[in-house]
């Protein structure tokens, strides 16, 4: 049995609660709403942390970061639970190269965008690539006004480029071919 503090009282859970299920399947639905730390390291998590999964008996669960400090874990350097979630973060990023490449008179080349970013040109290929459904480059040859990205950003399942074209006028699919 392990405790939950949250707060003033400290709850028991088992190996049957919720919040461990959430951590052996490393779900981020439950990112920001529990955190545990994990006593023969020292150190504290999101759910979703990538890191080895921990013996149950050597976990215990906070309800907020402050409170996992409190009890005197350190933040985990791999999930960082301290800051932002991964996913907000990228999602920031590739917005300010979406920005950068709308504004810009010639297409920088991936590795200005990187630096601009800070992350390696693999990485933010793949993450925008992510998020977008587009590479950096066909996203700035494409002639992308601001009333096409919020229309490709609402959809839940990426489609080919190709496909979007069925979706705008076709003037538009000129600047897709």
């Amino acid at each position: 049995m392990n405790q939950v503090n949250t707060g003033a009282q400290v709850d028991v859970v088992s190996e049957s609660d919720y919040r461990w299920n959430a951590i052996v399947r490393k779900d981020p639905a439950f990112d920001d709403k529990f955190f545990y730390g994990v006593k023969t390291t020292g150190v504290f998590c999101r759910p979703s942390c990538a890191a080895r999964l921990p013996k149950f008996e050597h976990v215990s669960f906070y309800v907020t970061c402050e409170a996992a400090l409190r009890s005197g874990f350190r933040p985990c350097k791999r999930c960082r639970p301290d800051e932002t979630a991964l996913r907000e973060r990228q999602l920031l990023k590739v917005q300010q190269i979406c920005e950068l490449l709308d504004q810009a008179e010639t297409i920088p080349s991936l590795l200005e965008l990187a630096v601009h970013a800070g992350c390696s040109p693999h990485h933010l290929h793949r993450i925008f690539k992510c998020f977008t459904g587009l590479t950096p480059r066909a996203y700035a040859e494409s002639g992308r006004n601001s009333w096409f990205f919020p229309r490709m950003s609402r959809r839940r399942s990426i489609k080919p480029v190709t496909r979007l074209a069925d979706d705008f006028t076709i003037e538009a699919t000129r600047f897709l071919a």
